[in-house]
């Protein structure tokens, strides 16, 4: 996945703005979608790293997770809205971003991670595709 930093302008506002560094093409989705199209400002290309898209859709639900004003667009209910349900792809890329003219490098996952907040692996949920259905249908038949 390719790893941005970009400027942000909160709400569309030039009076408050706020700088995202080391960000997923996925949370530039997210940020377009919460404050407008035209309000993720300077994205700048600055690497690549080899995340997962479930750890990805994990950072997101913990950053913009359970809101106080809105619960029925927090979390994973605001995800589907933007991604759609967990087994669709994430974007990889922003189309359009300012590349830094020395190579990017490749950034490790567990710095990503560690600049956020996530979720131990064994609560993260793993993708739609990977659970065992008929497993999870037994546990309602008991």
């Amino acid at each position: 996945m390719e790893i941005y930093d970009c400027k942000v302008l909160i709400g569309g506002s030039r009076m408050n703005e706020a700088r995202k560094e080391g960000i997923s093409a996925a949370e530039i989705v997210m940020l377009r979608h919460l404050h407008g199209d035209d309000s993720v400002l300077d994205i700048t290309h600055v690497g690549t790293s080899d995340i997962s898209d479930v750890e990805v859709r994990d950072m997101l639900s913990l950053t913009y997770g359970p809101g106080d004003v809105d619960t029925t667009r927090a979390g994973p209910a605001i995800l589907r809205e933007v991604f759609g349900p967990p087994a669709i792809p994430l974007p990889r890329a922003i189309e359009g971003a300012e590349i830094v003219e020395t190579a990017p490098k490749k950034i490790k996952p567990e710095k990503l991670k560690r600049l956020r907040d996530i979720r131990p692996d064994d609560q993260v949920m793993p993708p739609v595709a990977a659970l065992d259905v008929k497993a999870s249908l037994a546990q309602f038949e008991e």
